[in-house]
């Protein structure tokens, strides 16, 4: 008698975790799921949404190869491509694009600089003069582009509370000359003032009830009261999951302003559909955009302008 060893791909458990919950929470809630989707204004929007929760569902039985199961919106074939462009634009631990220089790494540069990661093209897009909320700036190579897509003409406040991104972001800033343009601001962001913990390094820098960083954070309304901001025109943000908590503390900011926003929702299985809900309920004029730029379950992007 032969024996046979099935050969599993690997998983990364914690995605095989919100995979189980979407499935769960698809049963409990299609109806939720069906109005997120109806609000996507195109087909290409809707296309995404159908894939990301196939790909999610799928991975929770078959790991990473799920991604085969469906054309992806970013093919590997494709994703080599950028990675072999990436090389020819970084030299001497740099990146260097668009007449500028800083630290990186592919994993952000590549979705951010080479696939516009943070812009639905034709629709939700940043234009000279905004003025940029970049929550989530990390080391600023989110900062950086805003920069050059709004002309250098308006200003981008670059939200970052880990000390070690932060200080990374603030060269960056500087080693670019645009210190009066980008203005980096150690604090973090929630619903209510409050101290919060927080744990992970770079890019994984996030909330956590046993973290072991304390970080004072305040709401967005009361950072733009305080500093008197007469505009927001862009809302970025990628916070690793504090998305919704964070927007909680932005209602007014949204009510007034109307932003165009490019908002991650692919940290928590239902953030796509509440964070939707959330933005529709407060600003039902806006549209909805949905793109996705890696080659697995990371940076899925939710877009709302009033532009038709």
């Amino acid at each position: 008698m032969h024996s046979q060893v099935l050969l599993l791909p690997e998983k990364d458990s914690f995605v095989v975790n919100q995979s189980l919950g979407l499935m769960n929470d698809l049963l409990l809630h299609h109806s939720e799921y069906d109005a997120a989707r109806s609000l996507l204004a195109d087909d290409k929007s809707r296309f995404i949404f159908d894939w990301m929760i196939r790909y999610r569902v799928a991975y929770a039985f078959i790991g990473g190869q799920a991604l085969y199961l469906t054309d992806p919106p970013v093919s590997p074939q494709s994703y080599r491509i950028l990675r072999d462009q990436t090389r020819k634009l970084k030299r001497g631990g740099k990146y260097h694009i668009s007449g500028l220089e800083f630290a990186s790494n592919d994993v952000v540069f590549i979705p951010t600089w080479l696939l516009g990661q943070y812009q639905y093209r034709g629709r939700c897009e940043p234009a000279a003069g905004d003025t940029v909320l970049d929550i989530g700036a990390c080391e600023g190579e989110t900062s950086l582009w805003f920069a050059q897509k709004i002309e250098r003409k308006g200003s981008v406040f670059a939200f970052e509370p880990e000390i070690n991104n932060f200080r990374i972001l603030q060269e960056n800033i500087r080693s670019n000359s645009l210190d009066r343009m980008i203005l980096p601001i150690q604090v973090g962001l929630w619903s209510t003032r409050k101290t919060l913990s927080f744990s992970g390094s770079g890019g994984g820098f996030a909330y956590h009830e046993s973290g072991q960083n304390r970080i004072e954070a305040i709401t967005l309304d009361e950072f733009v009261i305080e500093h008197r901001l007469e505009k927001v025109d862009f809302l970025k943000m990628d916070v690793e999951g504090s998305e919704l908590e964070i927007l909680r503390g932005s209602e007014e900011t949204l009510r007034k302003f109307k932003p165009n926003c490019a908002i991650a929702v692919y940290h928590k299985f239902r953030d796509l559909v509440e964070i939707t809900t959330f933005l529709h309920d407060i600003i039902p004029e806006y549209r909805f955009y949905l793109d996705h730029f890696t080659t697995n379950y990371g940076e899925t992007i939710l877009y709302a302008t009033r532009k038709n």
